[in-house]
């Protein structure tokens, strides 16, 4: 009975490791494609929208990525080490659907008019 008991626990904390690492590889694939992606975008010049924009308070981040998610332009928005970064600022139109679908909207994202 002693080995079935141990046995068991092995199985869930194999269950376990492979689901945090199917996660973790998942998040960290997520966000080396974010980065790319923002480099390509600055790189190339694209660096300011030409209407209203999301500027994002690093300080106040939670990293939930719900501002991600809610942004119907794609990938405006995106997490690059745990905290939510421009990475195409072009794509935005700024309809602020990003700010308005937000857990915590204050703690994160204010809209500002390109000079």
């Amino acid at each position: 009975m002693a080995e079935f008991i141990q046995s068991e626990w092995f199985i869930y904390g194999v269950l376990i490791v492979s689901i945090m690492s199917v996660y973790y590889l998942t998040k960290t694939k997520r966000e080396r494609g974010n980065k790319r992606r923002q480099q390509d975008e600055f790189s190339a010049g694209l660096i300011e929208p030409p209407s209203l924009h999301p500027v994002i308070d690093p300080n106040k981040c939670l990293g939930c990525a719900s501002c991600v998610t809610a942004c119907p332009e794609g990938n405006v928005l995106g997490v690059i080490n745990g905290k939510a970064e421009l990475i195409a600022p072009t794509h935005c139109i700024g309809h602020g659907a990003c700010q308005k679908d937000m857990i915590f909207f204050e703690r994160l994202l204010s809209f500002m008019n390109c000079q």
